[in-house]
């Protein structure tokens, strides 16, 4: 399988543009939770969801450079997005409420680590380039 060069050149980039749309939408989330219990983990998962939507789109528009067709992409994207709200949800969860980490530290820390494993999910299952097999003219 061959991907389009610089595929994670343009994933970081994009991403530094849906990082801040989703930092956006979380610290718009936190004040309106904050005076809950799990508030954080709310405002974090609220964004991820509505960030998700957001990526989806600019991912498959300037990432990936995709001619899948777009319900293709938008039901496996959310199938790796969906598995990226329990692991990130969860770990940021762990580091707020239980690790008592700065809720802003454990937001920075999980998106590093869940951005990385989102594009391997992005790149390997939602927006996969199907291989074209090459004749053996020998």
């Amino acid at each position: 399988m061959r991907l389009p060069e610089n595929t994670f050149a343009r994933y970081m980039v994009v991403g530094l543009f849906n990082l801040t749309v989703f930092y956006l939408l979380y610290e718009s989330l936190f004040v309106a939770f904050k005076d809950k219990n799990f508030g954080e983990s709310i405002a974090w998962a609220g964004a991820w969801i509505l960030g998700s939507i957001f990526a989806h789109w600019t991912h498959r528009a300037w990432t990936f450079n995709t001619d899948l067709g777009a319900a293709r992409t938008m039901a496996a994207a959310f199938a790796v997005y969906t598995v990226g709200l329990i692991g990130s949800t969860a770990c940021f969860a762990l580091a707020v409420e239980t690790l008592e980490i700065n809720h802003r530290v454990a937001w920075l820390a999980n998106c590093a680590l869940w951005g990385f494993l989102d594009y391997l999910g992005l790149r390997e299952i939602a927006f996969r380039h199907e291989t074209k097999q090459v004749e053996d003219l020998s």
